[in-house]
């Protein structure tokens, strides 16, 4: 357990791949499929998961279609210019790392009620002698976690499993250690706005054009009402990046780098009120907010959910009923949403936390101590539950009832992601 486990992906075969009978069964058809409609579809397809299944289904699909590769590189290096006016000022360096968050669900015939759980995996370089990019799992709610269960074999084939890819995520690494946990970031790698823009501990916004070896981010003197607003949270929606205030005003900054007032304050907010957390989350094409405390006992927090009325420039309360069943998850590098429906047992209308404010870095033999800071929030009960006293609400991990298939000595040989 000391090491994380190493997925088998369909994309990293790109020579011999073992199915079983009923994949056998659907590549043989397959084969039948005119190029020119293989490779319309495949010009559709636009996350490496999405392409990897496409090319695993045999040689004549692989053959059409190019392995996933990003149309924009990221940066090896990003410089922050800290200091306004050039008073006192210096530069810092990061690395920018992304990661994408994976929904790994059972077959279709695996039973309906067999639910999958979430994985965090990012790139972490090459490995010099296969020459093919490694990667490292993380935790999809938290940086600070590390490990993983102990249920969770070195080896696993994703053949297996639907995949679904849930969100990207991205952080910035200080020295090559451990991502800077004061540091908000966004990133857009659209060819027609590709940058990024992130916010450091003050609540200063900063932005930074991709496109090279070393991107190079500067301070965004944004004011509002003749003041500079402490930010909390930043993400890439619908073209343009969008970031909120500490009082919950909202601002948009498009491709021209013009900015534009896109929600009013919250009633009751102020900007020197550093003890509620704004996160902003998007859900079904839907740009949501969420106000939180989390101060005192855990019966002491407290969420509320509001949307963006976007025509009317303000933040709309949203109720419990209006999430239907969706679940929300305030990670530290991003937010995301997700459907009850794909994890049976899960109740909707909550929302997945981290219950402790101060940072601290777990190792593999802390998983214990880790999951007592994970929390679930109910909006229906308003009541907060910590998931190592409901196992059954750890969408983090496999379910205690998973049964894994033992690898034989030449599947374990294959290529791995």
């Amino acid at each position: 357990m000391s090491k994380n486990p190493r997925l088998q992906v369909p994309c990293s075969s790109e020579n011999t791949t073992t199915y079983n009978t009923d994949r056998l069964d659907m590549a043989s058809g397959a084969d039948n499929i005119p190029r020119e409609l293989l490779a319309n579809i495949g010009n559709r397809l636009n996350t490496k998961t999405d392409v990897s299944r496409f090319r695993a289904v045999c040689k004549s699909w692989r053959s059409s279609i190019p392995p996933f590769k990003n149309l924009l590189q990221l940066p090896s290096e990003a410089w922050f210019a800290v200091g306004e006016d050039g008073i006192d000022s210096y530069c810092v360096g990061f690395t920018l790392v992304e990661s994408a968050v994976y929904h790994i669900a059972p077959p279709t015939d695996d039973g309906p009620r067999k639910r999958g759980w979430l994985i965090n995996v990012k790139e972490v370089g090459t490995d010099q002698l296969s020459e093919r990019p490694t990667h490292r799992m993380l935790h999809p709610l938290s940086r600070l976690f590390g490990g993983q269960p102990k249920s969770l074999p070195k080896v696993f084939n994703l053949l297996e499993f639907r995949v679904f890819e849930v969100a990207k995520m991205y952080s910035l690494v200080y020295d090559h250690e451990m991502p800077d946990d004061h540091l908000k970031v966004a990133a857009s790698l659209n060819l027609d706005f590709p940058a990024v823009m992130a916010i450091d501990p003050f609540g200063t916004l900063y932005y930074g054009e991709l496109g090279g070896d070393v991107v190079e981010c500067i301070n965004f003197p944004l004011k509002l009402d003749d003041v500079y607003p402490g930010f909390q949270d930043v993400i890439f929606y619908k073209g343009r990046f969008c970031a909120v205030c500490r009082d919950g005003r909202a601002v948009g900054v498009d491709s021209c780098l013009n900015t534009e007032l896109i929600a009013s304050p919250l009633a009751n907010s102020s900007c020197r009120d550093d003890k509620r957390k704004k996160k902003l989350v998007e859900s079904l094409g839907e740009l949501l907010l969420v106000d939180m405390y989390l101060y005192g006992k855990p019966s002491d927090f407290t969420f509320e959910i509001f949307k963006l009325d976007a025509h009317k420039k303000q933040w709309v309360k949203f109720e419990a009923q209006a999430l239907d069943d969706r679940i929300l998850v305030l990670g530290d590098d991003g937010c995301y949403s997700l459907s009850a429906r794909d994890f049976p047992g899960v109740e909707g209308r909550c929302i997945y936390f981290k219950e402790a404010l101060h940072y601290r870095s777990y190792k593999c033999n802390e998983l214990e101590n880790m999951s007592s800071e994970i929390a679930v929030y109910s909006l229906d009960s308003g009541r907060v539950s910590q998931i190592t006293d409901f196992p059954s609400l750890n969408i983090f991990c496999p379910p205690t009832t998973w049964r894994w298939r033992i690898m034989n000595k030449a599947a374990r040989k294959r290529k791995m992601w």
